[in-house]
This record gives structure tokens, C-alpha cells and sequence, in this order.
């Protein structure tokens, strides 16, 4: 995912620009969390964080993921 962006076929983008592990406070473990910027039309990029989980749950179809990864224990 790292570096990917997809394109809709309005112009809107969605591009990953980091992988970065997290703590969870809810369970304690560490997850990756995704940091990626939504760009509507010709304004300015809007940067958002959410867990890989959560991440391709919503977006990974953009990018061929079809099942979310399960969330490593370490």
C-alpha cells in the first residue's frame, strides 16, 4: 500500500503516504496504522491516520485488498 494512490473517475485521489506502527490503547498491541491524504478537486489534500485494519475494511478494494488483514498480537 505504501506509496499507492488511486484516482476516481472524477478527479478525486486517495494516496497512502505512510505505515507506521502504533499502540492500540483500546487492546494494548501493536497495529499498523495508515496515514493517507484525500484530495477532492484542485484544493488542498486533507491528511488522515486509521488502522491498517480499518484502512482496508474501507478503502482496499481501491487497491485489489479484498479481506482486511487480522490485527497482529506482539
Amino acid at each position: 500500500l505504501l506509496g499507492k494512490s488511486y484516482t476516481f473517475p472524477d478527479g478525486h485521489t486517495i494516496t497512502v503516504l505512510q505505515i507506521k506502527m502504533r499502540e492500540d490503547s483500546a487492546t494494548q498491541t501493536t497495529i499498523p496504522f495508515v496515514t493517507f491524504t484525500i484530495k477532492i478537486g484542485p484544493g488542498i489534500p486533507k491528511k488522515e491516520v486509521m488502522s491498517e485494519h480499518d484502512f482496508v475494511a474501507n478503502y482496499g478494494h481501491l487497491f485489489g485488498i479484498k479481506d482486511p488483514p487480522t490485527n497482529p498480537v506482539r
